[in-house]
């Protein structure tokens, strides 16, 4: 498994007013992480032209939340690969053990159109072709909206524009 592992020391803008890290912090520590791996790999911003990934989908379960002047250790590898995302595991941990889990999904998105574009073979590679790795999340189903949700309103339906 190719993995990628960086440490952090929490800073004061990263506290919330408990003395905790922010539940953004963790959003992003991880996407600087996941982004020096890309780079290590060589598919990071920067090294494949127009083509650059973007976060489309997180999940982080936090099992502790670290304070003020904790080291963070991040690791994250590639998890799986899709025609058009790829899906990158994490792990936060302290000098007492696990913090946190992350499951990400990203998007490989062509700068000049503003579109997703598949991914190149080079950069394929580092991804598993299943998505077996330890401490991999379930993302919960998206649930669709009743029916009866989504359709208009009697009030709306009976205006008319002239």
């Amino acid at each position: 498994m190719n993995t990628y592992t960086q440490s952090f020391s929490i800073r004061y803008s990263e506290l919330n007013r408990n003395g905790l890290l922010k539940d953004e912090a963790f959003f992003d520590i991880f996407q600087e992480v996941a982004s020096r791996h890309a780079e290590q790999l060589g598919c990071g911003f920067g090294t494949m032209g127009s083509l650059t990934w973007v976060l489309s989908k997180i999940r982080i379960q936090v099992l502790r939340t670290p304070g003020k002047g904790s080291t963070v250790t991040v690791k994250t590898w590639p998890s799986g690969f899709n025609r058009l995302y790829a899906t990158r595991e994490g792990l936060f941990a302290d000098g007492d053990g696990e913090l946190a889990r992350v499951t990400s999904y990203w998007l490989l998105i062509d700068l000049k159109t503003l579109r997703p574009s598949v991914c190149p073979m080079p950069c394929r590679a580092p991804y598993p072709t299943t998505r077996s790795c330890p401490g991999t999340l379930t993302l919960p189903q998206r649930q669709q909206k009743p029916l009866a949700e989504t359709r208009l309103s009697p009030e709306w339906r009976s205006t008319k524009s002239t």
